[in-house]
Protein backbone atom coordinates (compact mmCIF):
# COMPACT_ATOMS: atom_id res chain seq x y z
CA UNK A 1 0.00 0.00 0.00
CA UNK A 2 1.01 3.72 -0.77
CA UNK A 3 1.30 5.82 2.18
CA UNK A 4 -1.60 8.74 2.48
CA UNK A 5 -0.32 12.76 2.06
CA UNK A 6 -2.51 14.39 4.27
CA UNK A 7 -1.67 18.38 2.47
CA UNK A 8 -4.88 20.18 2.73
CA UNK A 9 -4.43 21.32 6.53
CA UNK A 10 -1.10 22.94 5.79
CA UNK A 11 -2.00 24.07 2.40
CA UNK A 12 -4.75 26.06 4.29
CA UNK A 13 -2.69 27.65 6.76
CA UNK A 14 0.24 28.79 3.95
CA UNK A 15 -2.90 30.26 2.43
CA UNK A 16 -4.38 31.99 5.44
CA UNK A 17 -0.26 33.42 6.12
CA UNK A 18 0.09 34.64 2.72
CA UNK A 19 -3.39 36.56 2.87
CA UNK A 20 -2.10 37.95 6.19
CA UNK A 21 1.06 39.53 4.74
CA UNK A 22 -0.68 40.76 1.53
CA UNK A 23 -3.25 42.28 4.07
CA UNK A 24 -0.58 43.70 6.13
CA UNK A 25 0.77 45.20 3.32
CA UNK A 26 -2.33 46.94 2.13
CA UNK A 27 -2.45 48.30 5.80
CA UNK A 28 0.50 49.60 5.39
CA UNK A 29 1.15 50.99 2.10
CA UNK A 30 -2.50 52.59 2.83
CA UNK A 31 -1.34 53.96 6.18
CA UNK A 32 1.94 55.12 4.02
CA UNK A 33 -0.43 57.06 1.78
CA UNK A 34 -2.23 58.77 4.46
CA UNK A 35 0.74 60.03 6.34
CA UNK A 36 2.07 60.94 3.25
CA UNK A 37 -1.00 63.01 2.19
CA UNK A 38 -1.56 64.38 5.95
CA UNK A 39 1.74 65.92 6.01
CA UNK A 40 1.21 67.62 2.38
CA UNK A 41 -2.13 68.83 3.50
CA UNK A 42 -0.53 70.31 6.66
CA UNK A 43 2.60 72.20 4.55
CA UNK A 44 -0.04 73.18 2.11
CA UNK A 45 -1.83 74.89 4.87
CA UNK A 46 0.62 75.91 6.70
CA UNK A 47 2.14 77.38 3.19
CA UNK A 48 -1.77 79.22 2.83
CA UNK A 49 -1.46 80.69 6.24
CA UNK A 50 1.93 82.21 6.06
CA UNK A 51 0.49 83.52 2.57
CA UNK A 52 -2.25 84.88 3.79
CA UNK A 53 -0.19 86.34 7.32
CA UNK A 54 1.77 88.16 5.00
CA UNK A 55 -0.74 89.53 2.22
CA UNK A 56 -2.65 90.98 5.53
CA UNK A 57 0.75 93.18 6.70
CA UNK A 58 1.42 93.94 2.87
CA UNK A 59 -2.24 95.11 2.45
CA UNK A 60 -2.14 96.83 5.96
CA UNK A 61 1.14 98.30 5.30
CA UNK A 62 -0.49 99.74 1.91
CA UNK A 63 -2.94 101.42 4.04
CA UNK A 64 -0.62 103.26 6.09
CA UNK A 65 1.23 104.18 2.76
CA UNK A 66 -1.87 105.59 1.31
CA UNK A 67 -2.48 107.43 5.06
CA UNK A 68 0.63 109.04 4.81
CA UNK A 69 -0.08 110.62 1.40
CA UNK A 70 -3.28 111.92 2.83
CA UNK A 71 -2.04 113.36 5.40
CA UNK A 72 0.60 115.50 3.44
CA UNK A 73 -1.67 116.47 0.72
CA UNK A 74 -3.90 117.26 3.23
CA UNK A 75 -1.11 119.65 5.44
CA UNK A 76 -0.21 121.29 2.14
CA UNK A 77 -3.46 121.74 0.24
CA UNK A 78 -7.13 123.05 1.27
CA UNK A 79 -8.47 121.42 -1.80
CA UNK A 80 -8.85 118.35 -3.23
CA UNK A 81 -8.71 117.76 -6.57
CA UNK A 82 -8.08 114.79 -9.56
CA UNK A 83 -4.25 115.94 -9.92
CA UNK A 84 -2.99 115.36 -6.85
CA UNK A 85 -0.63 112.23 -5.26
CA UNK A 86 -3.50 110.13 -3.56
CA UNK A 87 -5.30 110.22 -6.95
CA UNK A 88 -2.21 108.95 -8.80
CA UNK A 89 -1.31 105.79 -6.63
CA UNK A 90 -3.04 102.48 -8.07
CA UNK A 91 0.27 101.07 -10.08
CA UNK A 92 1.51 97.65 -8.95
CA UNK A 93 4.47 97.05 -7.02
CA UNK A 94 6.73 94.29 -6.53
CA UNK A 95 7.78 93.55 -2.82
CA UNK A 96 9.96 90.17 -1.94
CA UNK A 97 7.90 87.48 -4.13
CA UNK A 98 4.67 89.50 -4.05
CA UNK A 99 2.81 92.26 -5.71
CA UNK A 100 0.94 94.69 -4.40
CA UNK A 101 -1.75 97.61 -5.63
CA UNK A 102 -2.58 100.38 -3.20
CA UNK A 103 -5.22 103.36 -4.58
CA UNK A 104 -7.42 106.05 -3.07
CA UNK A 105 -10.83 107.38 -4.23
CA UNK A 106 -12.35 109.99 -3.00
CA UNK A 107 -15.82 109.53 -1.60
CA UNK A 108 -17.01 112.67 -1.67
CA UNK A 109 -16.60 112.55 -5.06
CA UNK A 110 -20.29 110.94 -5.08
CA UNK A 111 -23.20 111.42 -4.03
CA UNK A 112 -23.71 110.05 -0.16
CA UNK A 113 -27.07 108.53 -0.27
CA UNK A 114 -27.49 109.02 3.46
CA UNK A 115 -28.20 112.44 3.21
CA UNK A 116 -31.68 111.15 1.98
CA UNK A 117 -32.97 111.26 5.72
CA UNK A 118 -35.96 112.85 4.64
CA UNK A 119 -37.51 114.39 1.62
CA UNK A 120 -35.59 118.03 1.88
CA UNK A 121 -35.52 120.76 -0.59
CA UNK A 122 -31.90 119.96 -1.78
CA UNK A 123 -30.46 115.97 -1.83
CA UNK A 124 -34.21 114.68 -2.21
CA UNK A 125 -34.65 116.24 -5.37
CA UNK A 126 -30.88 116.12 -6.74
CA UNK A 127 -31.31 112.21 -6.20
CA UNK A 128 -34.52 112.55 -8.18
CA UNK A 129 -32.95 113.80 -11.04
CA UNK A 130 -29.97 111.53 -10.74
CA UNK A 131 -32.88 108.37 -11.05
CA UNK A 132 -33.77 110.46 -14.37
CA UNK A 133 -30.83 110.09 -16.10
CA UNK A 134 -29.90 107.10 -15.38
CA UNK A 135 -33.41 106.05 -16.51
CA UNK A 136 -34.42 104.48 -13.15
CA UNK A 137 -37.98 104.93 -11.73
CA UNK A 138 -37.89 108.01 -9.34
CA UNK A 139 -39.85 105.80 -6.67
CA UNK A 140 -36.77 104.61 -5.49
CA UNK A 141 -36.05 107.81 -4.18
CA UNK A 142 -38.98 107.34 -1.69
CA UNK A 143 -37.98 104.11 -0.91
CA UNK A 144 -34.48 105.04 -0.08
CA UNK A 145 -35.87 108.18 2.47
CA UNK A 146 -37.72 105.73 4.31
CA UNK A 147 -35.40 102.98 4.87
CA UNK A 148 -32.76 105.77 6.10
CA UNK A 149 -35.46 107.75 8.27
CA UNK A 150 -36.46 106.84 11.95
CA UNK A 151 -40.38 106.59 11.75
CA UNK A 152 -42.02 103.66 10.59
CA UNK A 153 -44.78 106.09 8.15
CA UNK A 154 -44.11 106.03 4.70
CA UNK A 155 -43.30 109.26 3.48
CA UNK A 156 -44.96 108.38 0.15
CA UNK A 157 -47.23 105.91 -1.97
CA UNK A 158 -43.77 104.92 -3.70
CA UNK A 159 -41.55 104.10 -0.19
CA UNK A 160 -41.89 101.46 1.97
CA UNK A 161 -41.87 100.15 5.75
CA UNK A 162 -42.27 97.38 7.66
CA UNK A 163 -45.72 96.50 6.64
CA UNK A 164 -44.47 96.39 2.96
CA UNK A 165 -41.24 94.52 4.09
CA UNK A 166 -42.97 92.00 6.02
CA UNK A 167 -44.30 90.80 3.06
CA UNK A 168 -41.64 89.69 1.32
CA UNK A 169 -39.84 86.31 1.08
CA UNK A 170 -38.28 85.98 3.22
CA UNK A 171 -39.53 89.14 5.48
CA UNK A 172 -37.22 91.13 6.89
CA UNK A 173 -37.96 94.79 8.33
CA UNK A 174 -36.99 98.70 7.40
CA UNK A 175 -33.59 99.27 8.42
CA UNK A 176 -34.58 102.95 9.90
CA UNK A 177 -30.74 103.81 10.03
CA UNK A 178 -28.21 104.92 7.95
CA UNK A 179 -26.71 102.94 4.99
CA UNK A 180 -23.32 100.96 6.32
CA UNK A 181 -22.85 99.97 2.54
CA UNK A 182 -24.51 100.47 -0.96
CA UNK A 183 -24.90 96.81 -1.29
CA UNK A 184 -27.21 97.05 1.48
CA UNK A 185 -29.55 98.89 -0.86
CA UNK A 186 -30.54 96.05 -2.36
CA UNK A 187 -33.11 95.47 0.29
CA UNK A 188 -34.41 98.45 -0.56
CA UNK A 189 -38.04 98.06 -2.13
CA UNK A 190 -37.56 98.98 -6.44
CA UNK A 191 -33.31 98.51 -5.77
CA UNK A 192 -32.39 95.41 -8.39
CA UNK A 193 -29.29 94.38 -9.82
CA UNK A 194 -29.74 96.49 -12.91
CA UNK A 195 -31.03 99.79 -10.52
CA UNK A 196 -27.64 98.78 -8.30
CA UNK A 197 -25.07 98.71 -11.31
CA UNK A 198 -26.40 101.57 -12.67
CA UNK A 199 -26.21 103.64 -9.63
CA UNK A 200 -22.96 102.28 -7.86
CA UNK A 201 -20.17 104.46 -10.38
CA UNK A 202 -21.96 107.72 -8.69
CA UNK A 203 -23.67 107.24 -5.22
CA UNK A 204 -21.37 105.96 -1.65
CA UNK A 205 -22.57 105.42 1.93
CA UNK A 206 -20.29 107.76 4.08
CA UNK A 207 -20.88 106.94 7.39
CA UNK A 208 -21.28 110.16 9.18
CA UNK A 209 -24.44 111.71 10.80
CA UNK A 210 -23.65 115.14 9.24
CA UNK A 211 -24.73 115.73 5.63
CA UNK A 212 -21.66 115.66 3.17
CA UNK A 213 -21.07 117.95 0.32
CA UNK A 214 -19.90 116.85 -3.12
CA UNK A 215 -16.54 117.69 -4.02
CA UNK A 216 -17.13 119.76 -7.76
CA UNK A 217 -13.04 118.96 -8.76
CA UNK A 218 -13.62 114.96 -8.02
CA UNK A 219 -17.11 113.95 -9.42
CA UNK A 220 -18.00 112.91 -12.47
CA UNK A 221 -19.70 115.43 -14.71
CA UNK A 222 -23.08 113.32 -14.36
CA UNK A 223 -23.25 114.86 -11.09
CA UNK A 224 -23.26 118.04 -12.34
CA UNK A 225 -26.58 117.75 -14.25
CA UNK A 226 -27.90 115.97 -10.90
CA UNK A 227 -26.84 118.84 -8.89
CA UNK A 228 -27.84 121.80 -10.98
CA UNK A 229 -30.15 120.62 -13.23
CA UNK A 230 -28.47 121.31 -16.29
CA UNK A 231 -27.84 119.32 -20.03
CA UNK A 232 -24.75 117.00 -20.48
CA UNK A 233 -23.13 119.34 -22.96
CA UNK A 234 -22.88 121.76 -19.72
CA UNK A 235 -21.86 119.63 -17.26
CA UNK A 236 -18.92 118.61 -19.60
CA UNK A 237 -17.59 122.18 -19.82
CA UNK A 238 -18.13 122.42 -16.20
CA UNK A 239 -15.95 119.51 -15.75
CA UNK A 240 -13.34 120.55 -18.27
CA UNK A 241 -12.65 123.86 -16.19
CA UNK A 242 -11.58 122.09 -13.37
CA UNK A 243 -7.71 121.77 -15.43
CA UNK A 244 -5.24 120.71 -13.70
CA UNK A 245 -5.57 121.92 -9.79
CA UNK A 246 -9.27 122.02 -9.50
CA UNK A 247 -11.48 125.30 -9.06
CA UNK A 248 -9.66 127.17 -6.59
CA UNK A 249 -12.70 128.35 -4.81
CA UNK A 250 -16.37 127.90 -4.62
CA UNK A 251 -17.02 131.27 -5.65
CA UNK A 252 -15.04 130.95 -9.06
CA UNK A 253 -17.48 127.58 -9.40
CA UNK A 254 -20.61 129.33 -8.99
CA UNK A 255 -19.71 132.02 -11.34
CA UNK A 256 -19.51 129.81 -14.09
CA UNK A 257 -21.96 130.63 -16.86
CA UNK A 258 -23.46 127.11 -17.38
CA UNK A 259 -24.67 127.89 -13.32
CA UNK A 260 -26.47 130.90 -14.09
CA UNK A 261 -29.87 131.42 -12.66
CA UNK A 262 -31.63 128.02 -10.61
CA UNK A 263 -28.91 126.29 -11.44
CA UNK A 264 -26.53 128.43 -8.69
CA UNK A 265 -29.29 128.22 -6.25
CA UNK A 266 -29.48 124.27 -6.56
CA UNK A 267 -25.88 123.36 -6.56
CA UNK A 268 -24.85 125.97 -4.19
CA UNK A 269 -25.89 124.01 -0.85
CA UNK A 270 -24.14 121.13 -1.75
CA UNK A 271 -21.00 121.83 -3.34
CA UNK A 272 -17.43 121.86 -1.62
CA UNK A 273 -14.15 121.86 -2.69
CA UNK A 274 -12.05 119.56 -0.24
CA UNK A 275 -12.86 116.34 0.79
CA UNK A 276 -12.66 113.99 4.65
CA UNK A 277 -13.25 110.82 3.48
CA UNK A 278 -11.61 108.55 0.96
CA UNK A 279 -11.81 104.82 0.94
CA UNK A 280 -8.43 102.99 -0.13
CA UNK A 281 -8.38 99.51 -1.77
CA UNK A 282 -5.25 97.54 -1.50
CA UNK A 283 -4.13 94.02 -3.14
CA UNK A 284 -1.56 91.82 -2.71
CA UNK A 285 -1.28 88.51 -4.41
CA UNK A 286 1.32 85.78 -3.48
CA UNK A 287 1.19 82.80 -5.77
CA UNK A 288 -2.41 81.56 -6.08
CA UNK A 289 -3.57 83.86 -3.18
CA UNK A 290 -5.26 87.25 -3.80
CA UNK A 291 -6.28 89.26 -0.81
CA UNK A 292 -8.11 92.90 -0.80
CA UNK A 293 -8.58 94.86 1.95
CA UNK A 294 -10.87 98.07 1.68
CA UNK A 295 -10.71 100.56 3.86
CA UNK A 296 -12.94 103.60 4.88
CA UNK A 297 -10.93 106.42 6.43
CA UNK A 298 -11.75 110.16 7.29
CA UNK A 299 -8.81 112.98 7.37
CA UNK A 300 -9.80 115.99 10.01
CA UNK A 301 -8.12 119.11 8.52
CA UNK A 302 -7.82 120.80 11.75
CA UNK A 303 -5.82 117.87 13.78
CA UNK A 304 -4.16 115.99 10.39
CA UNK A 305 -4.97 112.81 11.46
CA UNK A 306 -6.84 110.13 9.59
CA UNK A 307 -8.78 107.53 11.52
CA UNK A 308 -9.60 104.22 9.97
CA UNK A 309 -13.55 104.01 10.10
CA UNK A 310 -14.04 100.86 8.62
CA UNK A 311 -11.96 98.06 7.30
CA UNK A 312 -13.19 94.80 5.43
CA UNK A 313 -11.48 92.26 3.51
CA UNK A 314 -11.85 88.95 1.28
CA UNK A 315 -10.20 87.18 -1.48
CA UNK A 316 -10.28 87.92 -5.41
Amino acid sequence: MFPIERSGAGSRQAGVALLSVMFILVLLTTLAVYVTEADHLMLSRAGNQRNFEQGMQLALGGEQWAVRVLQRDGADSEIDHLNEDWNRLGQPVTVDDADMRTAVEDMQGRFNVNNLTRRDEVWYPAFKRLLRLLDIDEGVAEAVVDWIDPDEQRTHANGAEDLEYLLFDPPYRAANRRIADIGELLLVQGVTDDVLTRLTPFITAIPDQRETRINVNTCPPLLFQAMAAIDAGSAETLADGRGESGYESIEVFLQRPELAGEANQFAEPMISLASDYFVVTNQARIDDMNLAIESVVRRSRESGEIAVVSRAWGYL
